[in-house]
């Protein structure tokens, strides 16, 4: 189909659909220095505000801001898929038709908007951080991003730290990106890698043993069970994991004994209750202080604890004697914690178990203190060596558990 042109000289003269009345004519105006074009429904001035349905079969460069969009649409029946994808693929955004949702490429990944979570980050570390390793936080740069390492779900782990899991191949000192929730592909998800066979629905948690790894196998205390995906296509090079990073926060608790006999030296006199083996523990430690040793369970991270005991006391008389339990805190006896229990005789055993909660803050110490009415080492808190028919019994066992997050 021909083009016409039409030509006029008259100031202010606009074509209408009557002068240029077939798709693609083209209207001048030579003394306003106006050109026109026409679709044959609307007359749009070329370089002037468009009104009407326009189409535009190429790209179409823009120098300035858009104004006032009311909303765009994105061609979801014949949408642009990767082959037809232009190189660098960094600030495109497109209709994915899998998905069901807008992809904004960003290099060598892709944000899937609504379905997904990343995090910027920087690679400090010394080395290419792989596709499918898990990061922590371990502090930030100059330009605002966070610093990042391997995470290991050991016993000194937190989830806290965890920021998510590599997207993409990340060079030394290059800016990377994790996801925190969402799908990660190109992956490999039989499980292989890790000596193990993954299904699709198998359910991976962070490696206790292998920086930044997965494992089938839920870790058990003292390491971390800390679940991060599930997996959703199986396949050596085109994998899916679908991410979901933890917010949950580490519990501490912990398990301490004494293996001696202690005794009380001096009638009324306050001693604090040793102990000489950590069973297991994880954000809590036996400590030396105040001119003491092993005589203080330290909290490494603040929170309302319960402190759990039992004490297995004999005496070497056969007369009454009194003996007092309570908690001290950072030196200080815990107001309104005493207890008073008697012993009436050398063939009696006597156990005290009960238990305190306290708030403590980082670094702050728990000692559980006794005296007896009477000294001379008559009145003990005792230990025995295991028989055929039992185990060795401590003369103290204290645990504590975390009561609150």
């Amino acid at each position: 189909m021909a083009t016409n042109i039409k030509k006029t000289s008259v100031a202010g003269r606009v074509p209408n659909t009557f002068t240029l009345s077939t798709d693609g004519d083209i209207g001048i105006n030579t003394h306003d220095g106006k050109m026109y074009i026409s679709n044959s429904s609307n007359v749009f001035e070329v370089g002037a505000n468009i009104s009407g349905n326009v189409t535009i079969g190429g790209s179409i460069s823009i120098g300035n801001e858009i104004n006032t969009v009311r909303g765009i649409r994105f061609e979801i029946d014949n949408p642009v898929v990767e082959p037809l994808i232009p190189t660098p693929q960094e600030g495109l955004m497109t209709w994915n038709p899998v998905e069901q949702c807008l992809d904004i490429h960003q290099n060598d990944t892709t944000l899937q908007v609504g379905l997904e979570h990343m995090t910027l980050f920087r690679n400090t570390t010394g080395a290419t951080i792989v596709d499918g390793t898990v990061l922590e936080v371990i502090g930030a740069n100059g330009d605002g991003n966070p610093t990042v390492a391997l995470f290991t779900a050991n016993s000194s782990a937190d989830s806290l730290h965890v920021i998510g899991v590599c997207t993409e191949s990340v060079a030394n000192g290059a800016l990377g990106r994790a996801t925190k929730f969402g799908k990660i592909r190109g992956l490999n998800t039989t499980g292989s890698p890790y000596s193990e066979t993954w299904v699709i629905g198998t359910e991976l948690f962070i490696s206790p043993t292998v920086a930044g790894g997965l494992t089938s196998i839920k870790p058990s205390p003292p390491n971390q069970p800390i679940f991060i995906g599930t997996v959703t296509k199986v396949g050596t090079t085109d994998g899916i994991i679908l991410i979901n990073t933890p917010t949950i926060t580490k519990l501490r608790y912990g398990s301490f004994s004494d293996t001696t006999t202690q005794s009380a030296v001096t009638a009324n006199t306050a001693y604090p209750i040793k102990f000489n083996t950590t069973d297991f523990a994880a954000g809590h430690s036996v400590a030396s202080r105040y001119s003491g040793s092993n005589n203080a369970i330290v909290a490494a991270i603040s929170g309302l604890y319960n402190y759990q005991f039992s004490l297995q006391f004999s005496s070497t008389t056969n007369q009454t004697r009194d003996i007092w339990i309570w908690p001290r805190k950072n030196n200080v006896d815990i107001p309104n914690s005493a207890t008073r229990i008697s012993i009436t005789d050398s063939t009696t055993y006597v156990v005290a178990a009960w238990n305190f909660i306290v708030s403590m803050q980082a670094n702050n110490d728990f000692q559980l203190m006794w005296a007896a009415s009477q000294g001379s080492n008559t009145i003990s808190i005792t230990a025995f060596s295991a028989t055929a028919f039992c185990p060795a019994i401590p003369s103290v066992i204290l645990t504590v558990t975390q009561a609150s997050i």
